[in-house]
């Protein structure tokens, strides 16, 4: 197992007991498949809108959470998923804080601001992932 996280491992391990598949390196879903999985995180986010409480915003959050990251492991990006998430978190924390038109505390892109994108695709090339399916 590649994944760090006790939350994910959790994830995986359900994964596995329902004879999902769980590559090693980074594999692109089927257009099928890919299109199961983007429905299923819509309607999970729709529970969560529809949820008119804290406990079924909780457990629609939860569920979220348990599906994007299913996502996740189906792309077979545990080995690298900390170095992944790392690229993302150095570009989000180099945003300043302040207001756009769709918040009031947004964070901002300044004008150096540069993107995870090329650190992430050479991080999945660098594990194996090959082709169209990294532009």
């Amino acid at each position: 197992m590649f994944w760090s996280d006790p939350e994910t491992v959790k994830i995986l391990q359900f994964m596995q007991r329902m004879n999902m598949d769980h590559p090693d390196k980074p594999t692109p879903l089927s257009p099928r498949l890919r299109d199961q999985r983007l429905n299923f995180i819509r309607e999970e986010l729709e529970e969560l809108t529809a949820a008119d409480n804290m406990v079924d915003e909780v457990d629609a959050l939860i569920d979220l959470v348990y599906v994007v990251k299913g996502y996740a492991i189906l792309l077979g990006v545990g080995g690298i998923w900390d170095q992944l998430f790392q690229q993302v978190q150095t570009a989000n924390v180099s945003k300043r804080p302040g207001s756009s038109s769709r918040l009031a505390q947004d964070a901002i892109k300044p004008d150096n601001w540069v993107g995870p994108e090329s650190g992430l695709r050479r991080l999945l090339e660098s594990a194996g992932a090959k082709g169209e399916h990294l532009s």
